[in-house]
């Protein structure tokens, strides 16, 4: 800080003769009073530059960052190398047929050990034989994710019979019918809510603890674009997922202030080519994401630690225009991305 105020001595000194500067006229005080000036005027200027300097290391840090995730998320596949998860325990949900079948599939050949949840013990059943084909060490329990309790329990069994679970992968998602908000039953938007949203909270209280206590895991969302922009027609299934997608977004931040070292993965496909996405009144020329594909995605997601994936890529676009362009707009601009 002394540099600040190496330009005021010399002139001080040098400058303005000590016998000028203490004295009565009206030009000696303007003099005296100038330099006082800009002596405040340094003293308040020097905090700021101490701060700046203080946060470069966060300034660089941050830019670092973000070009980080512009190249995971538009550059090349291979920009970032996957973790090695072998030996580590991923749970998913929603595993008995569909996105979350092919999670299962795909992450089987990792090495990992899989705890495969559906209410579906048929379907769970057929997943956990293609998964054991491929290798993995699989095991399965039958939980309604629309109960509490039942989710609580089956935690607890799986800590005693497998151990802590490293990574949790929250799919399990349903879509009773698309229409008419108001003809909706109560029932239907209850489980809506349950399923895709509470349980995802439900979750994070039965595995979050053993994470912090080992002060490593990984928390997946797979979510939906219509969590980020409302959907019509699934007016109840788009509020409960827009309530999973900032569940996590909150718990992360959470975490993140407590400096724990747990990782966040949220990901939001468009329309998939799925049975649910029949139950929605669609228009012909909407373009469906393969599920084989989005199951990729959500593995490379996983294994690369990425925030949040949007699919199609175009949809990156929507998210950031959101709340910057107007209503009408916005709207032709979703109609855009969907073709």
């Amino acid at each position: 800080m002394n540099c600040y105020f190496l330009p005021i001595l010399v002139f001080t000194h040098w400058c303005v003769p000590s016998n000028e500067i203490v004295g009565t006229t009206p030009e000696r005080k303007r003099t005296w009073g100038s330099l006082c000036q800009l002596e405040r005027a340094l003293r308040s200027a020097a905090p700021c530059t101490i701060i700046i300097r203080r946060n470069i290391h966060m300034i660089f840090d941050s830019i670092s960052e973000v070009f980080d995730a512009l190249l995971s998320n538009f550059g090349p596949r291979g920009f970032k190398k996957p973790k090695d998860i072998a030996g580590q325990v991923v749970l998913v949900t929603g595993a008995g047929n569909g996105i979350g079948r092919l999670i299962a599939t795909k992450i089987a050949t990792t090495g990992c050990i899989l705890v495969l949840w559906d209410i579906d013990e048929k379907g769970n059943e057929e997943t956990k034989r293609m998964c054991d084909d491929l290798g993995a060490e699989t095991h399965i329990y039958r939980v309604d994710m629309s109960d509490r309790q039942a989710i609580y329990s089956t935690a607890s069994r799986v800590t005693s019979d497998v151990g802590v679970v490293n990574i949790v992968v929250n799919n399990a998602g349903i879509l009773r019918d698309g229409g008419d908000f108001l003809k909706k039953s109560d029932d239907t938007i209850d489980a809506t809510i349950r399923v895709n949203m509470m349980a995802h909270i439900w979750m994070a209280k039965a595995f979050l603890p053993n994470m912090i206590e080992q002060n490593d895991g990984h928390i997946v969302c797979v979510c939906s674009m219509s969590g980020i922009v409302g959907a019509k027609d699934i007016v109840d299934y788009s509020a409960s997922k827009f309530g999973a997608f900032g569940f996590q977004e909150a718990l992360e931040n959470e975490m993140c202030h407590r400096k724990r070292n747990i990782h966040f993965t949220t990901i939001c496909p468009s329309y998939i080519q799925t049975t649910m996405c029949d139950r929605i009144p669609l228009s012909s020329s909407t373009n469906f994401l393969s599920p084989n594909h989005v199951a990729e995605e959500i593995v490379h997601a996983i294994l690369t630690n990425k925030r949040i994936v949007l699919l199609p890529k175009k949809t990156y676009f929507l998210y950031a225009a959101k709340g910057l362009i107007p209503r009408r707009t916005f709207q032709r601009l979703l109609l855009f991305v969907q073709k």
